[in-house]
């Protein structure tokens, strides 16, 4: 059991799955861009349209940001193309880092460890005495708790 708890969160590190993801949280390219059209933090989902040069083309995206003036410069990292493309401040945290995920992998295998042996004390019972075997229901009599006049 303590072996198999540890083998699991071995491959779902290994694999990525729950959010642990091998891939670079800071894959694609910084420049410079400039606001094109600033949004006020005031409403949720505030998205701006910024406009940089990449590779001599002039594109132009959304930006996952607020808060910005118009023709402000900002950093941003584009990390691939398209026509509906956004691209996420340069020096935003993404909240996954190398440390948090070898964290995360170490508190999943501890807690594997711990349902193990947790397991095995339920399965044992209290000290001294057997494991209790199950037989066939018997309903409870119920007579008992009714009132005579």
């Amino acid at each position: 059991m303590l072996l198999l708890s540890v083998v699991i969160a071995v491959v779902i590190g290994t694999f990525g799955l729950f959010g642990f993801s091998s891939a670079d949280a800071s894959s694609g390219r910084v420049v410079e861009a400039t606001v094109v059209t600033g949004q006020p933090c005031d409403r949720p989902g505030a998205m701006e349209t910024v406009r940089y040069t990449i590779d001599g083309r002039d594109e132009q995206a959304r930006l996952d940001a607020c808060g910005h003036r118009s023709d402000e410069p900002v950093e941003v990292r584009v990390t691939s193309g398209g026509a509906d493309l956004v691209v996420h401040a340069a020096q935003a945290a993404t909240g996954d880092s190398g440390n948090a995920r070898r964290l995360g992998l170490l508190l999943l295998a501890v807690s594997g460890i711990a349902g193990a042996a947790y397991y095995l004390l339920v399965r044992r019972g209290p000290r001294g005495r057997p494991v209790p075997v199950l037989g066939r229901f018997v309903p409870p009599d119920l007579t008992r708790f009714t009132r005579r006049p």
